[in-house]
């Protein structure tokens, strides 16, 4: 059985989540969880929706109540793990007692958060399966499971549809970062929250956490030793389970790779490589190196790793390196040779073979490859998942299609009533018809490049990449080459404007024009009057040809317009400058000393004259035209940085970060 297994959480830069619940000592079921059903259409994510319960298969089946106005009613009896409900409003907590236990559950509810797992349907995807860190090929050939970031686990078998799971189908995350299965069809997976254990059927049985004893709750790399053990590396530390005990074997650091040893216990990618086995001092193989794939073969081992490229070994410190350097994820040695998942280098085979997009692929980095009997190669890449029929003729490449694009630093973000639109370093993405049937022109016309910004309004949209792309309410499409460097667009009344660090320019008959002087352009909001500027540390006010600074503010980092001024995220907090009154200019500190010395990148009016802000610490929240306040914190105790917000009326919004989307419902 070939295997590749990835640390996506050093790769991607991703950070490992908060533990789950404690389990509860009088009989309640563990790992209760609540997980709303994705929505299909655009007008269906705030709206009421079915919820589906998972806990641990052994606790048996269950009575299950709903809160209704504040009472509890039953709505089903001998519920089994993965019982469904009728659409519920979001937020309706849920409880569960199991039959014999002495108390309910404590309630929980679906939760304030929508991830690309459930939002991967509103931009026509299914799934968030584009970057692939693991494939594992079963007996035979006969099943295919691949890991994908944001996608849960993809399953392939013999003539059927790959099929999905997620956080609907019982994953305790949709972010699946390590697979593995027996030959008996048993199958581990690794979550950013935890790891599944799921029988040959698919069904998840039961899942292991910080709870349990798991060092860390971000699981990256998991392996079955035998029939009895099974080893889980997680982002701090080593641990193994063998008849329902779990012991740590090595903490506190990560674990990036796990492989049998032949003579019991792993191989584990762990500040180097070692030789684990339980209750026994690791064995030191290699140092200095983090190893992302081990291949075993006989009494030779091959190391895929970061610094040092492809290692042969045959014996502690005996590392020599075959072929040229560069990073490396994952090897496999086949019937038509050497193939290794080359990270951005593609995917490198026999005779100095290169693959990458250009050769089929859905991107050119690869993090993973194995081999099925057949000699046909499953390959993982930043960009979905692939096959590769190597031959005489040259190597054959099947794409499977991409998913909802889950790892992506978010630029921008541009929603309206029928979609939304990401502005990424991978392109232009839509969820929903954000411009009619027109939406994939521009997404097609723009490229795959770093996209900066996106507007959408009456009049259009634009996005700001390597070409300034226009697309009209027609379906019209105009590009113009921009000055180098735009990186903020706004639209005044009918007036478009772009700015970036060589300055600010107004679209004026079909002819990008310099206007104001200001350089250093890094955001823009625009209202009826006029547009708000963020050039260097200063904000500045411009209305027709007259620029106005105030510099009254913390130095700004982003600004959205507000019926009297401007709100403002600064590196000190929220902010609100006001036009009028008696003190025209004045600042006010929105939050106090709430967020004081807290950096507010994003900030987006809800058009009801409040403000959605996300911070740097975490909190994304909401002001209302009267005041009112309130707070959420994005999962995760590190969770990636927020970039983006974009309101979806006073009750929701989108929030992009460095790593992805999520949608926050009150």
């Amino acid at each position: 059985m070939a295997a590749r297994r990835v640390a996506l959480a050093a790769v991607l830069g991703l950070a490992a989540p908060a533990a789950a619940q404690a389990t509860d000592p009088w009989g309640r079921p563990d790992h209760l969880r609540a997980v709303a059903a994705r929505p299909v259409d655009w007008q269906d994510r705030g709206a009421a929706a079915p919820v589906r319960l998972w806990w641990d298969a052994d606790g048996g089946p269950g009575t299950v109540a709903v809160q209704v106005r504040g009472r509890w009613r039953v709505v089903a009896a001998s519920a089994a793990p993965g019982w469904i409900s009728p659409p519920l409003p979001p937020g309706t907590p849920l409880r569960l007692r199991l039959a014999g236990a002495a108390r309910w559950s404590a309630p929980v509810t679906a939760g304030p958060w929508q991830d690309g797992d459930s939002l991967a349907t509103l931009g026509g995807w299914d799934g968030g399966a584009d970057v692939v860190g693991e494939v594992v090929v079963g007996p035979e050939g006969a099943r295919v499971l691949a890991s994908s970031v944001g996608g849960g686990l993809w399953v392939h078998g013999p003539g059927a549809a790959p099929e999905r799971l997620g956080r609907w189908e019982g994953l305790p995350d949709a972010r699946a970062l390590a697979v593995d299965m027996r030959d008996d069809g048993a199958i581990v997976v690794g979550t950013a929250a935890g790891a599944a254990r799921l029988g040959p059927e698919l069904a998840v049985e039961a899942v292991i956490d910080t709870d349990d004893g798991l060092p860390s709750a971000w699981v990256q790399s998991v392996r079955f030793e035998g029939d009895a053990r099974l080893w889980l590396g997680t982002y701090e530390g080593l641990a193994w389970q063998e008849a329902g005990a779990l012991v740590t074997e090595l903490a506190p650091w990560s674990v990036f790779s796990l492989a049998v040893h032949p003579a019991g216990g792993v191989w584990a990618g762990y500040e180097g490589l070692r030789w684990v086995r339980p209750g026994q001092a690791p064995e030191l193989w290699l140092e200095d190196a983090h190893v992302y794939g081990i291949l075993v073969d006989g009494d030779t081992l091959g190391l895929a790793t970061t610094e040092h490229g492809l290692l042969w070994m045959d014996g502690p410190g005996s590392g020599r390196r075959v072929g040229p350097p560069g990073a490396r994820f994952g090897v496999v040695q086949g019937p038509s040779g050497r193939w290794e998942a080359a990270g951005p280098d593609g995917l490198r085979g026999p005779g100095g073979l290169q693959l990458g997009r250009r050769s089929g692929l859905p991107a050119d980095g690869v993090r993973a490859v194995a081999q099925a009997p057949d000699g046909r190669l499953w390959v993982g890449t930043d960009g979905g998942l692939a096959t590769v029929l190597p031959g005489a003729s040259g190597p054959r490449v099947h794409a499977w299609a991409a998913g909802f694009p889950a790892v992506v630093a978010v630029r921008g973000l541009s929603a309206g009533p029928d979609g939304l639109w990401m502005a990424t370093d991978r392109g232009l993405h839509r969820l929903g018809r954000p411009a009619g049937g027109h939406g994939d022109d521009l997404v097609v016309a723009i490229g795959e490049n770093d996209v900066q910004a996106v507007v959408h309004g009456p009049e259009g949209s634009v996005a700001l990449g390597a070409r300034l792309v226009r697309l009209d309410p027609r379906g019209r499409l105009r590009a113009w080459t921009p000055p180098a460097g735009l990186v903020a667009a706004a639209r005044a009344g009918d007036q478009l404007y772009v700015g970036g660090p060589e300055g600010l320019w107004v679209l004026r008959d079909d002819a990008l024009v310099p206007t104001s002087g200001l350089r250093d352009v890094r955001a823009l909001a625009a209202d009826a009057r006029g547009l708000w500027v963020i050039s260097g540390v200063n904000l500045f006010r411009v209305v027709g040809g007259t620029v106005a600074p105030y510099l009254r503010s913390h130095p700004p980092l982003a600004v959205a317009s507000a019926p009297d001024g401007a709100w403002l995220g600064t590196t000190d907090g929220l902010e609100r400058i006001h036009l009028g009154g008696d003190d025209p200019g004045g600042v006010d500190d929105v939050l106090g000393a709430a967020d004081a010395g807290v950096a507010v990148p994003a900030v987006a009016a809800d058009g009801t004259g409040g403000c959605w802000f996300a911070a740097a610490d975490g909190t994304v929240g909401h002001v209302s035209a009267d005041g009112r306040v309130r707070t959420a914190r994005l999962p995760g105790p590190d969770a990636p940085a927020p970039t983006a917000i974009a309101a979806d009326g006073p009750a929701a919004a989108w929030v992009g970060m460095s790593t992805g989307l999520l949608r926050l419902q009150w």
